[in-house]
């Protein structure tokens, strides 16, 4: 059987044509949108959740395209690119049987590769505190042992970058606990590199300087850096609950985080779609939404597709938190509650009032996705599992989302002081469509949560991240080629 499918954005409507060269008898078209659907014309639907859609097609006659009108269910969702056409559709037949077609063009679009506009400054970001030019380049390579330095090498090796550290110039390593945390003092002369630091966050960000210098400039240029973060917590979410992102591709991000200077990682994995840590307390909770599709009690949202997931292990949570630590970030865990619960519901019976008709829908269009808190029940769950998952995760924080009930429920959602970035992976459908959506505006990111002075505007960010193009290559992160 081969199967064709081409859709296109017209107006506030996606114009969709299937085609078989087998003939299909009474097709069932499954396929996910950004928020909930409607059919316009060519089908009729049968049955949503959220963003998915099941709508029943006449029969396919083979080699007749067969066209398909949609629109969002909400006028004020229109769609603006492709992330918002109908990913991971599939056919199901009569008996069963399940066919996926072939998806549309995903991700970011390349743009035409450009040359970085001249800088007259440091090329870094965040840009520091002060900085004091003086003629010359330093060494490539400085001679030490310390423990942030080779940290800091084992991070360069891991981003394709050459070693720090080696037979070169000496390195003059202090500590200075009169200097705020992780702030530090780097002068680079021809002959030796000076590092006087707060605490060892200092000294491992004054070494993740030098790496990047290295490859903005080309060679260390001469002077005295002094620097220091605004916010204590910088943070970068990545929401793994809409898209499972494989642990190596978290480490990965840690990795970039580092570069620039990231110290706390949002590690959202419970939601309206899935909860992805296996736990003790609630094993039924990731055995069975884990993965989501066919047969599984989340349907295939965001570009699920037939059947596609992942959980998170005790030794993957290890593993996250052990590379996290040498690169001065923590993490932070996520269970989303009292919203966002619609997996939760789906698996554990008796978290809302039996009186309760379900009639309340979220933003995204899930049904019955709040736990009631007034039910004895639902803190016979959340008790337990949020203190097994807060044990894991030193030191023994956990966010409860608390946001986006549905409509008049008090706003009763925690901030957190800092600047955090965030992702969110309803555009992803495979782990690579990440890279070049946070490159550059990581970037952005971490200046605003580090500057002080927040001396980085729109201008100086797009200019600085020209010059950061070379680095991304070179750690093979995908981009938008002149950024």
């Amino acid at each position: 059987m081969h199967l064709t499918f081409d859709a296109r954005i017209d107006g506030a409507q996606i114009d969709c044509l299937l085609t078989s060269d087998t003939l299909l008898a009474a097709p069932v078209w499954c396929f996910s949108l950004m928020a909930p659907g409607a059919v316009v014309s060519g089908g009729a639907l049968v049955r949503s959740v959220a963003g998915y859609c099941e709508v029943a097609l006449p029969d396919l006659v083979p080699g007749q395209p067969h066209r398909v009108v949609l629109r969002h269910a909400s006028a004020g969702f229109r769609p603006t690119n492709r992330a918002w056409l109908p990913l991971g559709g599939y056919l199901r037949l009569p008996g069963g049987a399940c066919h996926p077609l072939p998806g549309t063009p995903q991700g970011v679009a390349p743009a035409p590769d450009r040359p970085a506009p001249d800088w007259p400054g440091l090329r870094l970001l965040p840009q520091p505190g002060a900085w004091h030019p003086s003629p010359g380049t330093g060494p490539q390579t400085v001679t030490t042992d310390a423990e942030p330095f080779r940290a800091a090498d084992a991070l360069a090796l891991r981003c394709g970058l050459p070693p720090l550290t080696g037979p070169g110039a000496p390195l003059h390593l202090t500590q200075d606990t009169s200097l705020p945390p992780e702030g530090y003092r780097l002068t680079i002369a021809p002959d030796a590199v000076t590092v006087t630091h707060a605490d060892r966050a200092g000294a491992f960000y004054a070494a993740a300087t030098l790496l990047t210098l290295r490859q903005t400039h080309g060679a260390l240029p001469c002077g005295t850096i002094t620097d220091q973060p605004r916010f204590g917590w910088r943070g970068q979410h990545l929401d793994c609950a809409r898209h499972f992102y494989r642990v190596e591709t978290i480490l990965r991000l840690l990795d970039l985080m580092a570069l620039v200077k990231l110290n706390r990682f949002h590690w959202h994995f419970a939601d309206d779609e899935a909860f992805r840590l296996e736990t003790r307390t609630a094993p039924a909770l990731w055995q069975q939404t884990a993965f989501r599709g066919e047969g599984c009690p989340v349907p295939g949202v965001f570009g699920g597709g037939i059947r596609s997931g992942g959980s998170y292990s005790a030794a993957d949570v290890a593993r996250v938190l052990a590379h996290a630590a040498a690169l001065n970030i923590a993490v932070m865990p996520e269970i989303e509650v009292p919203a966002h619960a619609f997996a939760i519901n789906a698996v554990i019976t008796g978290l809302r009032d039996p009186g309760d008709n379900g009639s309340e829908a979220s933003i995204q269009g899930y049904p019955t996705n709040v736990v009631n808190p007034a039910l004895d029940a639902t803190w016979a769950l959340l008790e337990p599992l949020a203190a097994e998952v807060a044990a894991m995760f030193p030191p023994g924080l956990i966010h409860l989302g608390c946001d986006e009930l549905p409509p008049d429920a008090p706003d009763i959602a925690p901030r957190v002081v800092g600047v955090q970035g965030t992702y969110w992976s309803e555009f992803t459908t495979d782990d690579r469509q990440i890279e070049p959506m946070l490159a550059p505006r990581i970037l952005g990111v971490a200046a605003k949560g580090w500057e002080v002075a927040e001396v980085t505007d729109g201008a100086s960010l797009r200019a600085l991240a020209g010059h950061y193009g070379p680095l991304f290559d070179t750690m093979g992160w995908r981009r938008h080629p002149g950024a």
